[in-house]
This record gives C-alpha cells, structure tokens and sequence, in this order.
C-alpha cells in the first residue's frame, strides 16, 4: 500500500517517570493499524512517545484519542484529535487558472482550478451559470486540482466560469455551501485610430479580446453596408495575457470621405466595431492650423496702411477672419481659401488700419471655424523703439589705388528692423542699383545690417561726398552720417609735418640712430634727404615706404645711424622732406636740443598677454620709451609673490630715446583674474603706474556672411564676413574655402572699431573665376580672446546659382480691375530661373499682343534664383466673350515655357467656382403664420449673363419673384427670392431654381417640405467646475440633433423669461448619417451667464422646427450648486478583503484622503475621481486591500479628508476585535500528509513542538500530583 494512503499520528508525555503508560482508543483502531512505542531523549529531556500507524481513509472521518496513566495520577490524562480539528487551522483557498490550449487538441479549451489546503470534499463547475461536468481531479501535495476542458461551441458562448467545492470539514467549521472561485471572461473590443506621419490618410483598426484566431475586419463609410477602403498590414494574431487574442489592420484610400468629415467604420468578425471621423480624431495635432498677423510696411503712404491676417493649414472652408481695432466698422478684403498644393489651404484677409496704427490702437484679428480652432492674433505700434546707430567705414588706400573702393555703412542696436537706407553723393540721390542693403540681423535684442556702395575713379577725381541716409520704424526724420572727412586726401597736395628725434643704438656703443618722422602729406611720392652740419650724408640712412593714415593722408619714416662720437661732440643733424611741386620742409637735430624731456617725453605701455599664446605661457610686458632711461625702475605688483621678471637694460632706438622692458609671467594670475600692476620712475621725476586685468564682461561675436550682389559675381566678387558685437577687440578672423585654410595673402581683415561698448570688423575674400564654376564653399572663422572655440559662419547656400541653367516657372492669374469695370488684370509670375535674361512675351488668340504690357526687373531671391513679373491690362469686354490670353517665357539657351487663361478655363481653374445656395423658408415665419419665401443665392467671381428661372412642380413662375445683383469682398453676389409660396409649400410642391451659369453651365436646385419630418433632441451640458471657479462667467451648451429638415430656430429663456439673443451665439447647421442611412441635422447654442446670477436656478433651451407644432425645450437646475462651499461626510465600510472610505456631499469637488495605520502614512490604497451627482454636490470612495495577515486584532486604519474649501478635516476608523484562539495539536502553517520515511522533514518539526507542549502540561499535572501526594 502506498504511504500516501497512510497516517501516522504520535502521542509523546516529556520528563515521564517509571511506570507511565501510553494506551490508544482501540475502539477506532482497525487491524490494519500499527502500534510503536519508544522513549527517548530530546535535549537532555526525558520523553516517552507513542505513534500509530493508521489509513488515511480512517483518519479522515474518525476520531482519536491518546491516554496517559501513572500512579501518581487520580485518573488517566487524555487527549483527543481528528482530521477536522488538526488540519483545517486555516480556511482553504481556492482559485481558477486558464484557459490552457493543447496544440493537439485545437478544439478544447482547458481550465484548472487549484484548492490549497483540503485534499477532500466534491469539486463541482458551472459555465454561464450552469453546471457542467466534464472535469477530472487530481490530488497534490497541497490540496486538489481539477481540469476542465472545454469544447469549442461552448467556449465560443462562454462568459463566467465557476469553480467550488464543499466536504465534511468546511460546513463543519467555515461555509455549509462550501468554498467559490470565479473567472470572467471580457468582451470583445475594436478601437479605430489615424496611423500618424502618413502621407495620405491611413486608419489603424485593433481588435482584442476575441477567443478566436480568425479575425475578419471590414471598413464601412457610416451608415453604408458597402466595403470602403483598402485593406493592408494585416498583423500577426497575438495572444493577450488573459488568453485571448488580438490583431490589427490597416485601411488605405480613405482620404477622400476622411477629408468630407464622414465618420468611418471599422468592423470586426461583424460582430464589434468602431467608428471615427475628421473632426472627432483631431487630425488638426498632426498639421494644426497656423494664423500670421503680419503689419503695415513703415515705407507705405500713412493713410494707407494695411495689416494682413493670414491663415494656412488643412480644410479651412468655413474658417471666418474677424477683426477687432479702434474703429467702429471696419471692412476688410477677405479671400477664400486657395490650395497650395501639399495639402494646405491659404485664407487671408486685409484691413486699412490708418487710423488706428496713428492713434496707437491694438489690432486684432480673430480665426475661428466649426471644428475648434479659435485663435487671436495682435500687433500694436511698438513703443519701445531702439534708435540707429550708423557709421560708415574709411576704404583702406589699396582699394582706392586698384580702382575697386567700397563705402560700407554699419547700422546697429536699432529695433524694431523695420528700415530703410540710401545713399547721397554730393548731397544728391544715388539709385538703388548703385548700392546694396543687406539685410538685418538680430544681436541680442537689437538689429544690425550693412550698407555698401561702390566708388568710381570719377568720385575720387572729384572729390565727391558721400552721405548713408537711414530712416527707421515710421521716423518722420532720416537720420544721416557723412563720408570720413577727408576721404580722397591722398589725391590733393598737402606739404608734410616733420619731426627728428634721437637715440642710441643697441647694437655698438658708438652708434646714435636719428629718426625722422614725416606725416600728413599728399600725394605720397616724397624724396628725403639727411645733412650733417649742412653737408649731404647717403651712409646708413635706410628710409621706409609711404603708408595712409586714418585721415586719409600719407606718413613716412627716414633713419640715420650716425657716430655716437661725433654726437656727443655737438655736430647738427637735419632731415629735409620735399612733395614733386612742394616747398622743401626739415628740421635738425643736435646733442643740446635733444637733451630734455619737454620734446619726447618718456611712455610707458603695459601689453597684455596674446590670447593666441599657450595658457601656461602667457607674459605681460611693461615698455618704456624715451629718452636717457638709464636710471628707470620697473616693478611689479601681482598676486603671485614668486615669480622673478625678466627685465632688460635701457636700450637705444636710434631716434633720441630708448628703450626699456620688463616681462612677467603671469600665467596662474591671468587664470584667476588678479589686476596686473606695473610701477615706472626714475630720478628726473617719471611716475607712472599701469594696470590691466582679464576682461570678465566678454561679448561674444555675431557672425553673418554677406551673399556678393548679383552685378558683383560677373565682375570681381568679394565675399564679406561681418563680425560685430564683440568685447575685448582681441580678435582672429581665418577663411576655409572646401574645408581647407585659405592663404592670409587671399583676405583681407580689416582693424576692429569701437561703436558704442563693443567692436566691428570686416573681413574680406576674393572670388575667383574657378570657384564660381567650380561651386566652392567658404567658411569665415572666428577665434576670440581666450575662447577655445573657433565660431565659424557657412557661406549663403546656392551661392553661384546665376551661373546655372534653371528652366523657370510660369503661374498665370487674372482678377477684375477695380479702378475701371471695363478693364482685366492678366498677372504673370515667372520664378526660380537662372541667368536672369529672360524675354516674356504676350499673345491674344495666338496673335502678339504688346500694348498695355509692363515687365518689371528681375530680382534675385534668397536661394539665388531669378524671378520676374509681368502684367497685361485687357479688355474685360473681350474676356468675357472668351479670347485666350498666353503668357510665354524664355531664358537664353532654354526652351520656352508657357500658360493660357481664358474665362472659362479660369473659372474651372479657380478656387472662387460659382456657388448656388436655394434656401428654404424660414421655420420661424412658419411658427409665426408669416408670407414664407424662398430665396436662390448664386455666389461667383463672374456672373455676367447668368439667368435665374423659378418653377412650382413643373410650373415656371413669373410673378412674386425679385433679384438683385452686389459686388461683395471680390465676388459677385446675385440674389432671387420667390415670395407668398405659403399654400404650395404646405402642400408639399417642389420648389425649383433652375440657374444658367456662364460657359454652358447649368444648375438645378429643388427643395420641399419633408413629409416625415424627424424631432430634434435637445441636451444641455454643464460648465465644468474649473470654469465655473475661474471665471466672471460660464457658458451653457445646448445640442440640438437628431432633426430633418435643417430648418430650426433655438432660443434661451431665464426665469421663464427670454433671454435677448445678444446673450447667446448659434452654430451653423451640420448634417450627418446615421447607421441607417438616415441623414439628420445637428446644432448647438452656447448661453453665456454671469456669476452675480448665480441665485437663478433654472435656465431652458427652447427649438421651433416644423415636426412638432408646439416649442420644444429643455431646462437645467444647479448650475452652480458644485462651486457652493459644502462640508463632505465620510463612512467606512468593510468588505471581504478591503475597506472602503465613502466620502460624500462636498463642493467643490478638490479634496484629499488619506489611511493611516499606527502614524505609518506609506500604504497602498486607491482614491476615485470625485463624481457629480443630480444635487451638484460631489461624492468619491477610497479603497485599500488587505490580507488575513496584514489586519490583525487591535489594529486600527484611519481615514482622514481634508477639504480646504471648507476648511474641514474629517476623520473615520475602524478597528479589528482581538480574538484568542486555542491550537492543540498542529500550528497553523503545518504540512498535514507526509510520509513515514519523511519524518524529518516538516512534519516532523511540527508534531515535535505540539507533543512536548503536551508532555509539558502532563508533567506539570505528574508534578503537581506527587507533592500533594507528599
């Protein structure tokens, strides 16, 4: 027999004495059990134990009982157990798992349903509430399992799955009917979205929960049983984790229902589905609609000045532009919406803003449409506005010699960049063409751009003047800076200045160098000669080349190394300077003259560090010159106290002075910006002290490349890097050309000049031939005081896109001539061309047309292509009897490229297509027994000819019609109305208007009343507690759908009052399909109330429409009743595992609630969102889980709520009874079967513990015995 089938049981009696029996009740003893008896010891304790060996089938349903005798005891100790008693400490659980799938056996689904903690009792399953019984168990270890299997049909049907079981023990101590588990099984969903980042519209269709791998979707337009769409991406099926199975599709060529706003329906296996559109996915997060507000142009006439709203994004019919400025009743030009080819729309609308931009107005535009989009945009004049500060920079004299002079005009730290610059030469206007404005750039919070102009030989012959005009941000004035003065000095005869000054040469001791300075002369060719005591001397006289001064006049510098000897001696120097046709100037020279300091004073310069020297190796020189510095002392004053400078003895400079130095390293001090100080004096009085420091206030360059004007790249192209805004004027400017470093011979960088707190420069770089055919790019570098960075600056992108052969684009439009009605505006835009000669020309019907033809200049745009514009003025009366107009463009080696328009291929074409609206009578005239009417409204961009006619039923009607004809925002309106049409419409007649448009057109309109009329449905929505604390006032909704025909009108009422309709706004009329195909109409009207109403307790919604003969409404109560401070109440309630919080009859609704346990606040619980109930006040629940373990007797969980509207705090608990409960023989956590060669094990452990509390309690009672025996 197998030991599972077996039992043992074990009665032990500790510290026994001689003598003590152990006898079992024999009267639930079989045959088949087996007696032992032992004595051993545990623990230096003395323990006498029984055991018997017994069949589980007889353990499970008896009773048994151990008993101890002595002689020294009155009667024999007793001790009874059973199965009930020793295992079931602790109710069984019970659980479900599943469902399981067996790959060979498909058509099964498979169930298991574990019980821990009895290995008895009848396990029993239900399926939907039925009970089944195709199960088998099996017993573990722990308990019981037992397995259902499932065929496919009823798995397929299949919604709650319960598993129980009962037996003696469970009704005996925990349930009569037994212990429950139960396992729900979801259903089945299908969620539609818009896969995004898709060039056309793609849906993404998820099917989940189903029970089944065969998954079919289908796409339905909503209310239509026909397929729609392309289906593709079907994904692979995928098993969830509860079991079940998911998939997913995707449907292509949708866009064009998507785009209409048709709701879309994805189905799966017909049985689920989900439906989606236009509006409701809110396509408008993938490309949302963008407003531009742009301003007047400060260059327009001042009673002329316009500001445009502009709005670009997907679908924007139906968006409506409103503007909002000072002026009462402005009237704006507004166009419709016009594609732009890469699936936006572009809706602009203009007003003349004069008046309002001069008093300082806001103007405001607004941009709104039926799917959401609400936005406003504003400008105002700025007040804050930043002058010009304007400069213009002295050409270097290379560039006058080589005959290739620019005058540059450097504006800066002006805002807005609103500007205008031109040039005066001799105080007259030059034209555009001769100069070039680039244009401004931002540095920091202010502008910057620059000016050039080139200057002919003829200019400098002449002396002309130049003068940069500047007008900025509606100035009334222009601001003017004239040439640097003396700007073509070096053209005039000027006598020079001289000056003769001496020193002792370094090299020998017996050497005086004698210098001679000779400055501000013109022209510069100069001869100069030296005398010694007025007889010609040639040797050692070395004589510089001429060089410009910033004055635009020429200096130069003369040497002679004379015998210091013969200087000492007395003998007199002089150095003569003569121009070709001037007056011979000199000045001489001798020991005495020389010999004071009230000639040439001594200078003392302190040169900082070059921040081009390694960081470790950065020196600070401190220089004297002047003359007899033999006695000079040099010290320093720095932070670092060990350094020794390195200082050199006075040393002659030939020209009467010296020379003395003295360098520090001071490398540490630089780097922790220690003022550098050097102290200078002497003897004669000299005291002099220097300083400097690194710069802490740095600003950083702004770097832009200027693109060379298009006249430049065919003649001598300079490419000009601008490097401005930047403190200290350390500075190093290098060019790349390909990546590569480019020569320093190959540019030019000019000095940096100081404009106001910080510098500019000017760095410029030959183009040559070769690098426009070659398409070179070039790359100014920039390295700045101490910086380890090089900034660097790309060359404008297309840069010798004149060079190439580009074919151009041609675009043809046409629009009515205001100023006459017998004139037509034929507008050609030629673009993106290259070179830019192109010849245009005009035909009208194939014939050459060259009258009234204006063709402006070419102008290059910013990727460095050509366009060009050109107009013809043609008779509107020839346009409307149909010639064709052709606009043909040819460049010089392309072929020529061409676009005709006529009147009707313009009409095709146009966005502005002929609209026929017939509009029904109103519903309102009906609900008030007025003359109905029905009005036909023709909208087009050229009605002439168009005819109107108007029949009942096939009757053409002649009396009780009127027209009229309006010119309105660029579209011709014509109106026509059919009147008194009472008594056919009751009758249900058909109403036609039949229009004959231009070009054959014909359009025919019919409407009638609806025999079957559908009611509308009305619901209010609340304002949302956010908007009802927030703001002055709230808004009410009311949705009207669900009607047929359109016709409806919707008042409010208040205090059963109506409301004037200024206080309400109504949306336009939408139509939609149901899932029946039905088409209904929908609506809404929103009901602005002030707060101070907040004591009114009732609003209603009224409707009139024709499918009921009485008004229709619907009234909303406490309306403000959530935003009302109101105390909330709190209860706890206790289920099987979890205890809930219910906190109730609070507003407004933000409120906090926590559980605490012992001050311990870090539990795990869950808190609803508060919900709104009919009263306005809020309610919410807060739950928190727990175990059998975790909530043991005496412990108390704490809710508390805090509303700091109300400034409650609130506090509810509860607590767990303390119970104590008496174990006999087995601890709660013991393993209750094992078998007789596992006694080791967890059994054993568990049944040594309960016997010795046994054997304790009979010794204690042997004990007590023996000394009342004594």
């Amino acid at each position: 027999m197998s030991q599972l089938n077996k039992t043992i049981l074990a009665c032990m009696v500790l510290n026994y004495q001689k003598g003590t029996d152990i006898k079992w009740n024999s009267m639930n003893l079989t045959s088949s059990s087996k007696l032992e008896m032992k004595d051993t010891k545990i623990e230096a304790t003395s323990v006498l134990w029984s055991q018997i060996e017994i069949l589980h089938e007889d353990w499970l349903k008896n009773k048994y009982s151990c008993n101890v005798s002595h002689a020294s005891l009155k009667q024999p100790v007793m001790k009874e157990t059973s199965f009930c008693s020793a295992c079931y400490s602790q109710e069984p659980t019970i659980m479900i798992k599943g469902p399981f799938r067996n790959k060979s056996a498909k058509s099964d689904v498979h169930f298991k349903c574990i019980i821990n903690g009895t290995y008895t009792g009848n396990v029993s399953w239900k399926l939907n509430e039925n009970d089944i019984s195709s199960h088998k168990n099996e017993t573990t270890f722990s308990g019981i399992v037992s397995h259902l299997m499932l065929p496919d049909l009823k798995w397929e049907t299949a919604k709650v799955i319960n598993c129980s079981i009962t037996d003696i023990c469970l009704s005996r101590k925990y349930s009569p009917t037994g212990i429950e588990a139960s396992l729900t099984i979801r259903d089945p969903s299908v969620t539609l979205t818009v896969k995004p980042n898709q060039t056309q519209t793609v849906l993404q269709c998820k099917a989940s929960g189903f029970k089944t791998k065969e998954i079919t979707f289908k796409c339905f337009k909503d209310g239509e049983s026909q397929e729609y769409g392309k289906k593709a991406n079907l994904s692979k099926i995928e098993e969830e984790e509860d079991g079940l199975f998911s998939q997913t599709v995707e449907f292509y060529n949708v866009s064009t229902e998507w785009n209409k706003g048709v709701f879309l329906l994805c189905q799966a296996n017909d049985t689920r589905s989900s439906k989606i559109s236009k509006c409701t996915d809110d396509t408008r997060q993938k490309v949302k609609p963008v407003v531009y507000l742009d301003g007047p142009n400060f260059e327009e006439p001042a009673n002329k000045l316009t500001a445009t709203c502009l709005v670009v994004g997907p679908n924007l019919d139906g968006v409506d532009i409103s503007w909002k400025v000072g002026s009462p009743n402005p009237t704006p030009q507004t166009e419709n919406p016009k594609d732009n080819g890469n699936g936006t729309q572009t809706v602009w609308s203009k007003l003349n803003i004069s008046e309002d931009w001069k008093q300082g107005h806001e103007i405001v535009c607004q941009v709104k449409d039926a799917c959401g989009l609400h936005e406003t945009k504003t400008i105002k004049k700025v007040s804050n506005i930043s002058t010009p500060i304007v400069k213009i920079m002295r050409p270097p004299e290379y560039d006058l010699t080589e005959g290739k002079a620019n005058l540059i005009c450097i504006i800066t730290d002006f805002f807005p960049s609103d500007i205008s610059v031109k040039w005066l030469k001799n105080q007259k206007n030059v034209s555009s063409t001769q100069f070039i404005n680039d244009c401004p750039v931002l540095n920091g919070n202010v502008f910057s751009m620059v000016s050039r102009i080139n200057i002919t030989e003829e200019d400098w012959k002449s002396g002309a003047s130049f003068t940069c005009m500047v007008k900025h941000y509606f100035s009334d004035k222009w601001q003017k800076v004239a040439s640097p003065s003396n700007l073509f000095a070096s053209f005039k005869n000027v006598d020079p200045k001289i000056i003769l000054v001496t020193s002792k040469s370094e090299g020998t001791s017996n050497e005086r160098r004698l210098l001679c300075m000779i400055s501000e002369f013109s022209p510069k060719e100069l001869s100069i000669k030296w005398y010694k005591d007025n007889k010609t001397v040639d040797k050692g006289v070395t004589t510089l080349k001429p060089a410009m001064s910033q004055d635009g006049l020429f200096s130069q510098t003369s040497q002679l190394i004379a015998n210091d000897t013969e200087w000492k001696m007395g003998h007199k120097y002089k150095c003569e300077a003569e121009r070709k046709s001037g007056t011979p100037v000199s000045q001489s020279i001798d020991k005495c003259t020389d010999d004071t300091r009230q000639k040439v004073k001594p200078v003392v310069y302190l040169d900082g560090p070059n921040f081009e020297e390694p960081p470790n190796k950065l020196t600070v020189t401190c220089l004297v010159v002047g003359p007899n510095l033999e006695d000079v002392v040099i010290s320093w004053k720095v932070g670092s106290p060990n350094h020794t400078p390195q200082t050199e003895k006075p040393k002659d400079n030939g020209n009467g002075t010296q020379t003395v130095w003295s360098k520090w390293d001071i490398s540490e001090d630089w780097k922790q910006g220690n003022e550098i100080v050097c102290q200078v004096i002497d003897a004669c009085g000299l005291q002099e002290t220097k300083t400097i420091k690194k710069v802490s206030n740095i600003s950083a360059p702004i770097l832009k490349i200027m693109r060379p004007p298009e006249y430049d790249l065919t003649d001598h192209a300079h490419l000009i890097c601008i490097i401005t805004n930047f403190f200290p004027s350390d500075i190093s400017v290098k060019w790349l050309k390909n990546q590569k470093n480019v020569s320093s011979t190959q540019f030019i960088n000019d000095c940096p000049v100081l404009n106001g707190n910080v510098f500019s420069m000017v760095s410029r770089i030959n183009i040559t031939e070769e690098d426009w055919k070659s398409g070179a790019t070039f790359t100014c570098m920039v390295n700045h005081y101490f910086s380890d960075v090089w900034q660097k600056v790309a060359s404008p992108s297309n840069l010798f896109a004149s060079f190439k052969n580009v074919d151009p684009k041609i675009n043809l439009v046409t629009s009515k001539s205001e100023s006459t009605s017998n004139e037509r505006r034929l507008l050609c835009m030629i673009s993106e061309f290259s070179p830019k000669e192109l010849s245009i020309k005009w035909y009208k019907d194939d014939q050459t047309e060259d009258k009234r033809v204006t063709t402006l200049k070419p102008t290059m745009s910013q990727d460095g292509l050509f366009s060009q514009t050109s107009q013809l003025i043609a008779n509107d009366t020839e346009w409307k009897m149909g010639l064709k107009y052709k606009c043909e463009a040819k460049g010089k080696s392309g072929k020529p490229v061409s676009q005709s328009i006529d009147k009707c291929t313009d009409l095709r074409n146009s966005s502005l297509n002929t609209v026929v609206y017939l509009l029904r009578p109103s519903v309102e005239d009906d609900f008030h027994n007025k003359s109905l009417n029905a009005t036909c409204m023709i909208i087009g961009p050229d009605l002439g000819g168009i005819t109107v006619t108007w029949k009942v039923g096939n009757i053409e009607q002649k009396e009780n019609t009127k027209t009229s004809h309006t010119f309105k925002n660029g579209k011709d309106v014509i109106t026509s109305m059919l009147e008194k049409i009472e008594d056919a419409w009751k009758n249900f007649e058909t109403i036609i208007c039949e229009v004959k448009l231009p070009c054959n057109e014909k359009q025919i309109h019919k409407v009638s009343k609806v025999k079957a009329p559908k009611k509308p449905r009305i619901t209010i929505f609340e304002p949302s507690e956010a908007e009802l604390s927030r703001s002055s006032h709230v808004n009410l909704v009311c949705l009207i759908n669900g009607f047929n025909p359109p016709d409806i009108f919707v008042q409010w009422k208040w205090k059963n009052v109506l409301i004037s309709s200024s206080n309400y706004s109504n949306s336009e009329v939408t139509a939609g399909k149901n899932i029946d195909g039905n088409v209904t109409y929908t609506m809404y009207s929103k009901l602005q109330v002030e707060k101070t109403h907040s004591d009114v307790d009732s609003y209603s919604c009224i409707a009139g429409h024709e499918s009921e003969k009485e008004l229709i409404s619907e009234t909303i109560t406490n309306v403000f009743k959530p935003i009302i401070p109101t105390r909330p109440r709190a209860v706890i309630f206790q289920s099987e595992k979890e205890l809930i919080c219910l906190v109730y009859g609070f507003s407004p609704k933000d409120i906090q609630v926590k559980w605490s346990l012992k001050k311990d606040d870090s539990l795990n619980y869950t808190t609803e969102h508060p919900s709104k109930g009919k009263d306005g006040k809020f309610t919410t629940n807060s739950r928190i889980q727990f175990s059998e373990n975790e909530w043991l007797p005496g412990m108390v969980y704490t809710c508390s709520v805090v509303h700091n509207s109300t400034n409650t705090n609130l506090s509810v608990n509860i607590s767990k009874q303390e119970i104590v409960k008496e174990e006999y023989f087995y601890d709660e956590s013991t393993t209750y079967i094992v078998p007789e060669d596992d006694l080791q094990g967890i059994w054993n452990t568990a049944c040594t513990f309960i016997i010795l509390f046994l054997v304790s309690f009979l010794y204690s009672a042997f004990v007590t015995v023996i000394k009342i025996s004594k």
